[in-house]
């Protein structure tokens, strides 16, 4: 009865053997595979390569993707302070756009630190 559950074992051993040099033959040849992937460029690296944003913006109002603004003077920000949006901004994560009292307030500091 010893002989037949040593047998046994022994089978059981040799299966897990054979997977286990299966499993470091498919692990040894993703890393080859791995190793034999290039990085690839986006898509448009080579077209804007030694180019200046300028022409960028250019292109992009000719073709209507970006449009010319106005100037727009201080007054035109008319509103005051979202108080509410402060606190939603507290409770929440995430941000909330700011009203158009906040809008003059940081255009006012940047002038005013020139």
């Amino acid at each position: 009865m010893r002989a037949v559950a040593d047998q046994i074992i022994a089978i059981e051993l040799a299966n897990l053997r054979a997977k286990n040099r299966m499993k470091e033959i498919k692990d040894k040849k993703k890393k080859k595979k791995e190793k034999k992937k290039k990085e690839k460029e986006p898509k448009g690296k080579k077209l804007a390569e030694n180019r200046d944003p300028r022409e960028f913006l250019m292109e992009l109002t000719e073709a209507g993707i970006a449009k010319k603004l106005a100037p727009a003077q201080l007054s035109d920000f008319l509103g005051g302070f979202s108080k509410l949006g402060s606190v939603q901004q507290q409770q929440q994560e995430m941000m909330i756009d700011p009203s158009m009292g906040h809008i003059r307030q940081v255009k006012i500091s940047i002038i005013s630190s020139l």
